[in-house]
Protein backbone atom coordinates (compact mmCIF):
# COMPACT_ATOMS: atom_id res chain seq x y z
CA UNK A 1 0.00 0.00 0.00
CA UNK A 2 1.03 3.51 -0.45
CA UNK A 3 1.68 6.23 1.29
CA UNK A 4 -1.39 8.25 0.23
CA UNK A 5 -3.83 5.87 1.06
CA UNK A 6 -2.66 6.21 4.58
CA UNK A 7 -6.19 8.00 5.91
CA UNK A 8 -8.85 9.82 4.47
CA UNK A 9 -6.66 13.47 4.95
CA UNK A 10 -3.56 12.37 3.33
CA UNK A 11 -5.23 10.58 0.15
CA UNK A 12 -7.18 13.59 -0.62
CA UNK A 13 -3.83 15.43 -0.59
CA UNK A 14 -2.58 13.40 -2.67
CA UNK A 15 -5.39 12.85 -4.94
CA UNK A 16 -5.79 16.54 -5.21
CA UNK A 17 -1.77 16.97 -6.43
CA UNK A 18 -2.04 13.75 -8.32
CA UNK A 19 -5.14 15.21 -10.60
CA UNK A 20 -3.84 18.44 -10.70
CA UNK A 21 -0.85 16.99 -11.98
CA UNK A 22 -1.80 15.08 -14.75
CA UNK A 23 -4.57 17.75 -15.68
CA UNK A 24 -2.27 20.57 -15.54
CA UNK A 25 -5.19 22.42 -14.17
CA UNK A 26 -6.38 23.41 -10.77
CA UNK A 27 -8.01 20.47 -8.96
CA UNK A 28 -11.47 22.83 -9.27
CA UNK A 29 -11.48 22.97 -12.65
CA UNK A 30 -10.77 19.13 -13.61
CA UNK A 31 -13.00 17.19 -15.26
CA UNK A 32 -15.07 14.30 -14.39
CA UNK A 33 -12.72 12.37 -16.33
CA UNK A 34 -9.49 13.81 -15.44
CA UNK A 35 -10.05 12.96 -11.74
CA UNK A 36 -11.51 9.58 -12.42
CA UNK A 37 -7.54 8.86 -14.55
CA UNK A 38 -5.42 10.07 -11.64
CA UNK A 39 -7.54 8.06 -8.76
CA UNK A 40 -6.84 5.03 -11.75
CA UNK A 41 -3.21 6.13 -11.13
CA UNK A 42 -3.03 5.92 -7.73
CA UNK A 43 -5.11 2.95 -7.36
CA UNK A 44 -2.67 0.97 -10.08
CA UNK A 45 0.52 2.32 -7.57
CA UNK A 46 -0.99 1.10 -4.93
CA UNK A 47 -1.89 -2.59 -7.03
CA UNK A 48 1.66 -2.32 -8.23
CA UNK A 49 3.44 -4.03 -5.35
CA UNK A 50 1.21 -6.82 -4.88
CA UNK A 51 1.58 -7.87 -8.81
CA UNK A 52 5.27 -7.47 -7.79
CA UNK A 53 4.86 -10.18 -4.99
CA UNK A 54 2.74 -12.15 -6.98
CA UNK A 55 5.06 -12.55 -9.45
CA UNK A 56 8.15 -13.77 -7.39
CA UNK A 57 5.80 -16.17 -6.00
CA UNK A 58 4.72 -17.54 -9.59
CA UNK A 59 8.34 -19.28 -10.19
CA UNK A 60 9.02 -22.43 -12.06
CA UNK A 61 7.91 -24.60 -8.75
CA UNK A 62 4.92 -23.16 -8.41
CA UNK A 63 1.24 -24.29 -10.21
CA UNK A 64 -0.28 -21.42 -12.04
CA UNK A 65 -3.96 -21.41 -12.48
CA UNK A 66 -4.89 -20.10 -16.27
CA UNK A 67 -8.33 -20.18 -17.28
CA UNK A 68 -9.56 -19.71 -20.77
CA UNK A 69 -12.40 -18.08 -21.66
CA UNK A 70 -14.32 -16.85 -24.96
CA UNK A 71 -14.97 -14.10 -23.02
CA UNK A 72 -14.89 -11.92 -19.48
CA UNK A 73 -17.16 -9.86 -17.73
CA UNK A 74 -15.31 -8.21 -15.51
CA UNK A 75 -17.23 -4.94 -14.62
CA UNK A 76 -15.94 -1.82 -13.44
CA UNK A 77 -12.25 -2.85 -12.39
CA UNK A 78 -11.77 0.44 -10.58
CA UNK A 79 -14.17 -0.88 -7.83
CA UNK A 80 -12.92 -4.39 -7.82
CA UNK A 81 -9.83 -3.04 -7.38
CA UNK A 82 -10.68 -0.92 -4.65
CA UNK A 83 -12.59 -3.44 -2.63
CA UNK A 84 -10.36 -6.03 -3.20
CA UNK A 85 -7.18 -3.12 -1.99
CA UNK A 86 -9.56 -2.56 1.26
CA UNK A 87 -9.21 0.97 0.46
CA UNK A 88 -13.00 1.68 -0.12
CA UNK A 89 -13.68 3.69 2.84
CA UNK A 90 -10.22 5.51 2.78
CA UNK A 91 -10.81 6.88 -0.41
CA UNK A 92 -14.79 7.47 -0.28
CA UNK A 93 -14.08 10.10 2.90
CA UNK A 94 -11.04 11.08 1.22
CA UNK A 95 -13.21 12.37 -1.50
CA UNK A 96 -16.08 13.32 0.48
CA UNK A 97 -13.30 15.92 2.19
CA UNK A 98 -12.92 17.36 -1.40
CA UNK A 99 -16.21 17.19 -2.20
CA UNK A 100 -16.53 14.00 -4.36
CA UNK A 101 -18.32 11.21 -4.96
CA UNK A 102 -16.96 8.04 -5.62
CA UNK A 103 -19.71 6.31 -6.75
CA UNK A 104 -19.81 9.38 -9.64
CA UNK A 105 -16.17 8.35 -10.60
CA UNK A 106 -16.23 4.68 -11.08
CA UNK A 107 -19.82 5.18 -13.47
CA UNK A 108 -17.01 7.31 -15.08
CA UNK A 109 -15.50 3.77 -16.26
CA UNK A 110 -16.28 2.55 -19.47
CA UNK A 111 -17.16 -0.93 -19.89
CA UNK A 112 -14.55 -3.25 -21.29
CA UNK A 113 -17.11 -4.95 -23.33
CA UNK A 114 -15.73 -8.05 -23.11
CA UNK A 115 -18.52 -10.50 -23.40
CA UNK A 116 -22.23 -10.86 -23.27
CA UNK A 117 -23.59 -13.17 -21.18
CA UNK A 118 -23.24 -16.01 -18.31
CA UNK A 119 -20.12 -17.02 -19.52
CA UNK A 120 -17.97 -14.17 -19.58
CA UNK A 121 -19.71 -13.48 -15.57
CA UNK A 122 -18.74 -16.98 -14.48
CA UNK A 123 -15.01 -16.35 -16.21
CA UNK A 124 -14.78 -12.71 -14.00
CA UNK A 125 -16.13 -14.91 -10.86
CA UNK A 126 -13.28 -17.39 -11.58
CA UNK A 127 -10.66 -14.56 -11.85
CA UNK A 128 -11.98 -12.94 -8.71
CA UNK A 129 -11.97 -15.91 -6.85
CA UNK A 130 -8.10 -16.79 -8.13
CA UNK A 131 -7.27 -13.24 -6.46
CA UNK A 132 -8.91 -13.82 -3.72
CA UNK A 133 -7.29 -17.24 -2.94
CA UNK A 134 -3.93 -15.28 -3.69
CA UNK A 135 -3.29 -18.09 -6.47
CA UNK A 136 -0.83 -17.16 -9.41
CA UNK A 137 -2.93 -16.83 -11.97
CA UNK A 138 -4.28 -15.32 -15.37
CA UNK A 139 -7.05 -15.41 -18.00
CA UNK A 140 -7.11 -15.57 -21.43
CA UNK A 141 -9.60 -14.91 -23.93
CA UNK A 142 -9.87 -14.51 -27.57
CA UNK A 143 -9.47 -11.10 -29.50
CA UNK A 144 -11.99 -11.08 -31.89
CA UNK A 145 -13.58 -8.41 -34.26
CA UNK A 146 -16.65 -9.51 -35.49
CA UNK A 147 -18.56 -11.55 -32.58
CA UNK A 148 -18.30 -14.97 -31.08
CA UNK A 149 -20.20 -16.66 -33.79
CA UNK A 150 -18.04 -15.08 -36.85
CA UNK A 151 -14.67 -16.81 -35.63
CA UNK A 152 -12.24 -19.59 -36.77
CA UNK A 153 -9.85 -21.48 -34.72
CA UNK A 154 -6.81 -22.62 -36.85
Amino acid sequence: MTPSFKNATVFAEHYKDKVETLAVTPFKKASLYEKYRALGLMVFEALSSTWIKSQEKADHKNKIVVYFSMEFLMGRMITNNIQNLGLRSVIEDGLKLLGEDLNELEHTEVDAGLGNGGLGRLAACFLDSIASLNYAGHGNGIRYNYGLFEQKIK
